[in-house]
Protein backbone atom coordinates (compact mmCIF):
# COMPACT_ATOMS: atom_id res chain seq x y z
CA UNK A 1 0.00 0.00 0.00
CA UNK A 2 2.71 2.42 0.70
CA UNK A 3 4.82 1.44 -2.46
CA UNK A 4 1.75 2.29 -4.32
CA UNK A 5 0.94 5.82 -2.67
CA UNK A 6 4.63 6.92 -3.20
CA UNK A 7 3.93 5.55 -6.89
CA UNK A 8 0.70 7.70 -7.69
CA UNK A 9 2.36 10.79 -5.85
CA UNK A 10 6.11 10.13 -8.07
CA UNK A 11 3.69 9.29 -11.27
CA UNK A 12 1.77 12.39 -10.71
CA UNK A 13 4.69 14.46 -10.37
CA UNK A 14 6.58 12.75 -13.51
CA UNK A 15 3.32 13.53 -15.60
CA UNK A 16 2.77 17.22 -14.55
CA UNK A 17 6.62 17.74 -15.28
CA UNK A 18 5.95 16.66 -18.55
CA UNK A 19 3.02 18.44 -18.99
CA UNK A 20 4.45 21.63 -17.98
CA UNK A 21 7.97 21.23 -20.16
CA UNK A 22 5.60 20.97 -22.93
CA UNK A 23 3.63 24.11 -22.40
CA UNK A 24 6.31 26.31 -20.99
CA UNK A 25 7.93 25.23 -24.57
CA UNK A 26 4.78 25.99 -26.42
CA UNK A 27 4.64 29.27 -24.80
CA UNK A 28 8.12 30.08 -25.48
CA UNK A 29 7.79 29.29 -28.82
CA UNK A 30 4.66 31.46 -29.33
CA UNK A 31 6.37 34.59 -27.86
CA UNK A 32 9.25 34.24 -30.22
CA UNK A 33 6.81 34.29 -33.20
CA UNK A 34 5.10 36.82 -32.24
CA UNK A 35 5.27 40.63 -32.78
CA UNK A 36 4.62 42.64 -29.78
CA UNK A 37 2.58 46.12 -29.32
CA UNK A 38 0.89 48.19 -26.98
CA UNK A 39 -2.70 47.45 -26.60
CA UNK A 40 -5.41 48.84 -24.33
CA UNK A 41 -8.33 47.22 -22.24
CA UNK A 42 -11.61 48.95 -23.69
CA UNK A 43 -14.16 46.65 -21.65
CA UNK A 44 -13.91 43.90 -19.07
CA UNK A 45 -16.63 41.25 -19.88
CA UNK A 46 -18.74 38.70 -18.28
CA UNK A 47 -17.79 35.09 -19.85
CA UNK A 48 -20.86 32.77 -20.15
CA UNK A 49 -19.16 29.90 -18.27
CA UNK A 50 -20.23 30.01 -14.71
CA UNK A 51 -18.01 29.20 -12.06
CA UNK A 52 -18.46 27.37 -8.98
CA UNK A 53 -16.41 28.05 -5.81
CA UNK A 54 -16.78 27.40 -2.21
CA UNK A 55 -18.93 30.47 -1.96
CA UNK A 56 -21.32 29.98 -4.52
CA UNK A 57 -21.60 30.98 -8.05
CA UNK A 58 -19.08 33.42 -10.09
CA UNK A 59 -18.91 35.45 -12.80
CA UNK A 60 -15.75 34.63 -15.27
CA UNK A 61 -14.69 37.98 -16.27
CA UNK A 62 -11.95 38.70 -19.54
CA UNK A 63 -10.67 41.89 -20.88
CA UNK A 64 -11.48 42.93 -24.15
CA UNK A 65 -8.23 44.53 -25.42
CA UNK A 66 -7.64 46.80 -28.77
CA UNK A 67 -4.48 46.83 -30.32
CA UNK A 68 -3.27 48.23 -33.88
CA UNK A 69 -0.74 46.25 -36.19
CA UNK A 70 -0.32 47.30 -39.38
CA UNK A 71 -2.12 50.44 -39.70
CA UNK A 72 -5.43 48.74 -38.79
CA UNK A 73 -7.43 48.13 -35.22
CA UNK A 74 -8.03 44.54 -33.64
CA UNK A 75 -9.85 43.83 -30.87
CA UNK A 76 -9.77 40.09 -29.09
CA UNK A 77 -11.04 38.70 -25.46
CA UNK A 78 -8.54 37.59 -23.97
CA UNK A 79 -8.62 34.93 -21.91
CA UNK A 80 -6.25 35.76 -18.61
CA UNK A 81 -7.95 38.25 -16.02
CA UNK A 82 -6.30 39.59 -12.70
CA UNK A 83 -8.70 42.01 -10.76
CA UNK A 84 -5.76 44.38 -11.33
CA UNK A 85 -6.48 44.83 -14.15
CA UNK A 86 -8.69 47.84 -15.46
CA UNK A 87 -10.61 49.76 -18.73
CA UNK A 88 -8.37 51.79 -19.90
CA UNK A 89 -5.19 49.89 -18.96
CA UNK A 90 -2.16 49.46 -21.11
CA UNK A 91 -1.23 45.93 -21.52
CA UNK A 92 1.38 44.45 -23.86
CA UNK A 93 -0.68 42.56 -26.84
CA UNK A 94 1.20 39.64 -28.51
CA UNK A 95 0.11 38.84 -32.32
CA UNK A 96 0.82 37.01 -35.44
CA UNK A 97 2.66 38.70 -38.10
CA UNK A 98 1.07 36.57 -40.68
CA UNK A 99 -2.15 36.71 -38.89
CA UNK A 100 -2.41 39.47 -36.91
CA UNK A 101 -6.10 39.25 -35.82
CA UNK A 102 -4.41 36.18 -33.45
CA UNK A 103 -3.65 37.82 -29.99
CA UNK A 104 -3.26 37.57 -26.27
CA UNK A 105 -2.31 39.73 -23.70
CA UNK A 106 1.67 38.51 -22.90
CA UNK A 107 1.09 38.09 -19.05
CA UNK A 108 -1.86 35.08 -20.09
CA UNK A 109 1.28 33.43 -21.89
CA UNK A 110 2.69 32.81 -18.91
CA UNK A 111 -0.03 31.80 -16.70
CA UNK A 112 -0.24 28.42 -17.46
CA UNK A 113 3.69 27.40 -17.23
CA UNK A 114 3.92 28.68 -13.80
CA UNK A 115 0.83 27.03 -12.51
CA UNK A 116 1.73 23.70 -13.84
CA UNK A 117 5.46 24.16 -12.74
CA UNK A 118 3.94 25.19 -9.31
CA UNK A 119 2.02 21.70 -9.15
CA UNK A 120 4.79 19.81 -10.39
CA UNK A 121 7.10 21.16 -7.37
CA UNK A 122 4.37 20.29 -4.90
CA UNK A 123 4.22 16.73 -6.04
CA UNK A 124 7.45 16.43 -6.15
CA UNK A 125 8.21 17.33 -2.49
CA UNK A 126 5.22 15.42 -1.81
CA UNK A 127 6.74 12.27 -3.33
CA UNK A 128 10.48 13.31 -1.49
CA UNK A 129 8.92 13.78 2.07
CA UNK A 130 6.83 10.49 1.42
CA UNK A 131 10.29 8.63 0.51
CA UNK A 132 12.56 10.50 3.53
CA UNK A 133 9.55 9.29 6.20
CA UNK A 134 9.54 6.00 4.45
CA UNK A 135 12.93 5.19 4.48
CA UNK A 136 12.94 6.31 8.53
CA UNK A 137 10.50 3.55 9.15
CA UNK A 138 8.04 7.15 10.31
CA UNK A 139 5.11 5.98 7.67
CA UNK A 140 4.80 1.97 7.36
Amino acid sequence: MVNTIFKIIAGVAAVLIVVSVIVTVNSVKKLKSRVETQGVIVAIEEDTAEIVLGDGEHKALSPVVEYEANGRRYTFKGKYYSTSMRVGDKVTVVYSADAPEEASVKTGLYFAPVILWALSLLFVIAAAVYYILKSKGIVQ
